[in-house]
């Protein structure tokens, strides 16, 4: 069940995302009508406690929205302004933005970290030269995890 909570959470950073990221004229309310609708229905069908919306373009906020409960035995509610843990999201919005500056030509995935990062240092001096973003954003680096740390 936790897995499907953190699918869920996945899709509405992404659905946020989308939004934020949208190119073209402003969102008209027509564009967002059912969303209410929506995320409550897949919250009760996914059975996740809460989680908070919000669409912006261009610096401005369009929308903004809580849903469910921040805290569910005390039945207070998400707000708009409500801070949840970011969790392993920022990976996402790590590697979304290393794949804009590639699309820029200013990070090549394949080119040492070195080149970008001159105090980059590993234990291991080949590693250390040879690592790469990709190597660093598809988890093939050898690297351990450290979640206990």
């Amino acid at each position: 069940m936790r897995l499907v909570r953190q699918a869920f959470c996945c899709f509405a950073t992404v659905l946020v995302l989308t939004l934020t990221i949208s190119a073209g004229a402003p969102l008209p309310q027509a564009g967002i009508q059912g969303l209410d609708a929506f995320v409550e229905s897949a919250i009760k069908e996914w059975r996740v406690p809460g989680l908070a919306i919000a669409a912006v373009k261009d610096g401005q906020v369009l929308a903004a929205k809580g849903f469910g409960y921040r805290d569910a035995e005390g039945k207070l509610p998400v707000t708009s302004r409500t801070l949840f843990a970011i969790g392993s999201n920022s990976k996402s919005f790590t590697v979304t933005v290393m794949g804009m500056l590639n699309d820029e030509g200013k990070v090549d995935w394949d080119k040492p970290v070195r080149e970008y990062l001159p105090d980059f240092r590993l234990y291991d001096p080949v590693a250390t030269e040879q690592m790469t973003p990709k190597d660093l954003t598809c988890h093939r680096s050898g690297l351990p995890r450290h979640d206990m740390a």
